[in-house]
């Protein structure tokens, strides 16, 4: 029997009376309102009350307990009704990481909306190109781009997407644009690498099923895609991005895309620790974000 219980039995016996008062008021019968009352002193080893026929006694021991009894059942009360009032609003603190393109560029106005409709929220945002360890960084919920490794993390998908190969419109104008991914060869790739290598390995579609691997390689490398991306637009080379990243520099003109019929799928999902009981307000924003990408 929980201690809540017992605790609840004994306030009950107190404020009406009897065992039997309090028995028609917990719609129970005697014996059990007694068994728990009994139950109740043998754990806590004193006598709480003098039980006679029609009436009962506080000991003193018993008129101690039933003063921290009140306290306590109406400190749970206060909680609860605490609880109860917040359901509407959404409180305390999110942390997000997001690829560092995404995040100053799409998901920036969709939390700045969130944080708006939920101003007791604190959102903390770190960018990151990296595959950061949720779980190990404290963080609620990430953005990730592309295939998603393992089955730690629970993820919804938020829109369909590819990689493009792009360069500004001054790059093509310099340089022939390739026709098979092979040709990149003889272009200057702009290389997101963490490691600061000087060459990647950038995958693309091949004919019928399957993919096929390129070696590419450039005199300009970072472990930031923004600045990949500054790059790209400043003519200086060749760019494989998320269609997330650069789909307003597409549509704008300020780039322009290649070896299209050759991009691979790269869809953009929310995702967050499997086993892992996520918090209101962190469902909340995955269910904002779901319903912010929707149809695009």
């Amino acid at each position: 029997m929980s201690a809540l219980l017992e605790m609840q039995t004994f306030l009950e016996i107190v404020d009406r009376g009897s065992l039997s008062a309090a028995a028609r008021s917990l719609a129970t019968v005697p014996s059990t309102i007694s068994a728990r009352l009994s139950s109740l002193e043998e754990r806590l080893g004193v006598q709480l009350a003098i039980r006679s026929t029609r009436r009962l006694r506080l000991t003193e021991e018993g008129e101690r307990y039933l003063v921290d009894c009140r306290r306590i059942l109406d400190e749970i009360e206060r909680s609860e009704a605490c609880i109860r009032r917040g359901q509407g609003a959404l409180r305390g603190s999110l942390r997000v990481t997001a690829p560092s393109d995404l995040g100053r560029g799409r998901l920036r106005p969709i939390l700045d909306a969130f944080t708006e409709a939920h101003p007791r929220i604190r959102v903390y945002v770190h960018l990151s190109d990296e595959v950061v360890d949720l779980v190990r960084g404290g963080f609620d919920v990430a953005l990730r781009v592309g295939q998603l490794e393992g089955n730690s993390l629970t993820a919804r998908r938020l829109a369909t997407g590819h990689r493009v190969v792009c360069a500004a419109p001054s790059y093509w104008a310099r340089h022939p644009r390739p026709s098979a991914p092979a040709d990149l060869a003889h272009h200057d790739c702009l290389l997101w690498t963490p490691e600061g290598r000087n060459e990647a390995i950038w995958t693309f579609a091949a004919d019928g099923d399957g993919t096929q691997a390129i070696r590419v390689s450039g005199r300009r490398s970072s472990n930031d895609g923004e600045l990949v991306r500054a790059w790209a637009l400043a003519g200086l080379g060749v760019a494989q991005k998320s269609f997330w990243d650069v789909d307003r520099d597409l549509e704008a003109g300020r780039l322009e895309s290649a070896l299209n019929r050759f991009v691979r799928a790269a869809d953009l999902s929310v995702v967050y620790p499997s086993g892992r009981h996520l918090p209101r307000r962190a469902r909340a924003l995955v269910d904002h974000l779901v319903e912010s990408f929707r149809g695009r």
